[in-house]
């Protein structure tokens, strides 16, 4: 998006049901590591895997990316999912299935 405009505030406002939306808001529950990683490579930024991010600036750089990604792509919000760790974080278990992904960036199964 060459001008985005999240409005962060307003979208708050929104979600608590404390005012009536202006427009329909850009969200999504998820960005796979490979588009992001493709975007911030486009874009001319340096990469760095959020799990060998060991130190402070290399984590600020990983979140500079994701956010930069997000902001750019033109969403309203940005949402951290607990696949987002940095080496040594905190990890849940889960139940996971794998399929054929078909994805134009596959990981093969997913």
């Amino acid at each position: 998006m060459k001008y985005p405009k999240p409005d962060k505030e307003e979208f708050r406002e929104v979600i608590l049901r404390k005012k009536i939306p202006s427009r329909v808001y850009f969200s999504e529950l998820h960005i796979d590591t490979e588009v992001i990683r493709y975007f911030t490579e486009k874009w001319n930024r340096k990469w760095i895997e959020p799990c060998l991010a060991k130190d402070r600036k290399s984590q600020e750089l990983v979140l500079a990316n994701h956010i930069e990604c997000w902001y750019r792509l033109g969403y309203d919000c940005l949402r951290f999912t607990s696949d987002f760790r940095f080496s040594g974080g905190l990890s849940f278990a889960s139940k996971r299935r794998a399929g054929e992904d078909t994805a134009l960036l596959s990981k093969e199964k997913r």
